[in-house]
């Protein structure tokens, strides 16, 4: 497959046409799609094996989060910023850049007409904006109380995961947006995954537990799972 190169602005990476990311210092290949690493250090031996432990960190510092949207723009946060990258033309933009004190984004998320995003930060807000004509709509706050790692859409539904163990249902219309909470991770909450139905939430946890909660149970201390 050729591969199309395009840069990615500040960071000096190289966004592939297949979805992977160059890192131009260490020729290391990191795989947006599926977050695993395809190289590291290819070109020195040496360094590949002294260097094992650091091979997560280092994409985990540089390349945070990333999602897909419908119209196949996928978004990718390095640090406090998060970029727009158009795969139909290899076009990359900026959509916002945090201040430290807020920073970094730590998740971002499609919802699902294809143009608006939520961008969760390291100060328990999280921020949805519109990528079409650039600008910030609302900031939801009170979910959590510090870094929100994973988010999930479920129609007007924005459902948060914090490292407080917390997961909260937002509805993104209303000023009081805080609508359910779910308790039953004792770590981080990592992943966050609605069934098509949109009656089933699959949450993962650092804690090595995998919940399954049932929208139509009274309730929200109970996974079914």
């Amino acid at each position: 497959m050729m591969k199309v190169k395009c840069l990615i602005v500040l960071f000096l990476f190289l966004v592939l046409q297949d979805g992977c990311i160059v890192c131009p210092a260490t020729d290391s290949t990191f795989d947006l799609w599926t977050r695993v690493i395809k190289e590291w250090y290819p070109k020195n031996s040496v360094l590949r094996a002294l260097t094992p432990t650091l091979k997560a960190l280092y994409w985990i510092w540089l390349v945070l989060v990333q999602s897909l949207c419908c119209s196949n723009v996928l978004a990718i946060a390095l640090g406090n910023t998060v970029y727009l990258w158009d795969a139909s033309n290899s076009s990359t933009s900026e959509l916002v850049t945090i201040d430290d004190d807020n920073g970094p984004v730590t998740s971002v998320s499609w919802a699902l007409d294809g143009w608006h995003i939520a961008i969760s930060l390291n100060n328990s807000e999280v921020r949805l904006w519109d990528s079409v004509s650039i600008r910030q709509l609302h900031t939801l706050r009170g979910c959590h109380r510090s870094r929100v790692g994973s988010m999930a859409w479920n129609s007007h539904i924005l459902t948060t995961g914090g490292i407080d163990g917390m997961i909260v249902n937002n509805d993104v219309r209303i000023r009081s947006h805080v609508v359910k909470t779910y308790r039953g991770h004792r770590q981080e909450v990592c992943r966050l995954k609605w069934s098509a139905s949109g009656q089933q939430l699959a949450s993962g946890g650092h804690d090595n537990l995998v919940h399954i909660w049932d929208m139509s149970k009274a309730s929200s201390n109970s996974p079914t799972q």
